[in-house]
Formats: C-alpha cells, structure tokens, sequence
C-alpha cells in the first residue's frame, strides 16, 4: 500500500516533468521552424535591398544626366541671349555711325 501512495504522489511529478520535456522539444523543433524562417525572411529582404540599391543608382544617374543636360542649356541660352543682345545693338551703333559720316 505505502509503495501505491508513493507511485501515485509521483505519477503528478512525472506527468509534469514528461509534458516539460515534450514541450522543451516542441519548443526546440518550433524555434528551429522560426529560425528557419527569419533566414528565409532576411534572405528576401537582402534581395529587396539590393534591388532598391540599384534603382537608387540608376535614378542618380539619370538623375546627373538631367542636370548636366540642364546646365549646358542653359550655358546655350546665356550664349545666345548675349549674342542677341550684341546684333541688336550692332544696327543702332552702325545707324549712328551712318548718321555723322555724311
């Protein structure tokens, strides 16, 4: 009888202590399923990464190229509104020259 009361007070503890284990191996195989998972996840946000970096790139350039673009334009328009500005005022010069020569 007392060996019945000593396995029936531990059969709570063993129980408890299985259902412990169970749970540490669960818990193990879950944790490696997560792991497993966050690589996974970082592995496409690397990739995402690298995809972005190169529009970024892309965009920069094209970006350069705009402005360059834009500079020279306006260099052009600088040169030519200089060079208007000398025809126009070549004709008023030679008319006043014209003028006083007879």
């Amino acid at each position: 009888m007392n060996k019945l009361l000593s396995i029936l007070f531990r059969l709570p503890g063993l129980v408890i202590a299985g259902l412990i284990f169970t749970i540490n191996i669960l818990g193990a195989e879950d944790a490696e399923t997560q792991l497993r998972q966050l690589r996974e996840q970082n592995q496409r946000l690397q990739e995402q990464m690298r995809q972005q970096q190169e529009m970024i790139d892309h965009l920069n350039t094209k970006l350069s190229e705009v402005l360059e673009a834009n500079e020279r334009r306006e260099s052009e328009i600088r040169s030519l509104r200089d060079e208007l500005k000398s025809e126009l005022a070549a004709p008023e010069k030679r008319s006043l020259g014209l003028g006083k020569g007879k």
